[in-house]
């Protein structure tokens, strides 16, 4: 698996960085009110190739293409945190939290193809860093985008919820 550590624990504002510190990614939120939180940018620092994410209208924007988050995800049973996601005509993965981390599997497979730690608080040791890992077979950088946001909605969603 690819692994690219986030150069601070504000997923929305940070770097992804690969093991040799080369920035891969970029995550960008502009500052936001009590209300409301900006949309958030993704950027590929290779291809330049941007996502989006649009709290307001959640909706995701991934190669000029838009959908609503509610049209990409789906949860089957209210008694399971697992949610199932679609972008387009593509796989559909399942997205679950555990062990303070989100894992996302093929539907059909419980091998991970990504996953995200979060960041946690420690009193007497440094926090370690939030670290994104994206399986190599996973080559298609519109898919490895829609990942990403993923992953960055179901975290910053379970952040919210615990304030």
């Amino acid at each position: 698996m690819h692994s690219y550590t986030f150069d601070s624990d504000r997923l929305l504002n940070s770097a992804l960085r690969d093991v040799y510190l080369k920035r891969q990614y970029t995550t960008s939120t502009a500052k936001h009110g009590p209300f409301s939180r900006p949309p958030t940018l993704l950027e590929a620092a290779a291809s330049g190739a941007k996502a989006t994410i649009d709290w307001k209208a959640r909706t995701f924007e991934i190669g000029g293409t838009l959908q609503a988050v509610d049209g990409l995800k789906k949860k089957t049973s209210s008694f399971s945190g697992t949610r199932y996601w679609r972008w387009g005509e593509g796989e559909e993965y399942k997205v679950r939290y555990g062990d303070n981390m989100w894992i996302i599997s093929s539907s059909d497979s419980a091998d991970p193809i990504a996953t995200l730690t979060s960041a946690t608080a420690h009193v007497f040791k440094a926090n370690p860093l939030p670290v994104l890992k994206i399986a190599q077979s996973l080559r298609v950088e519109e898919q490895r985008q829609f990942l990403i946001l993923v992953l960055l909605y179901s975290e910053t969603k379970r952040l919210d919820r615990q304030d």
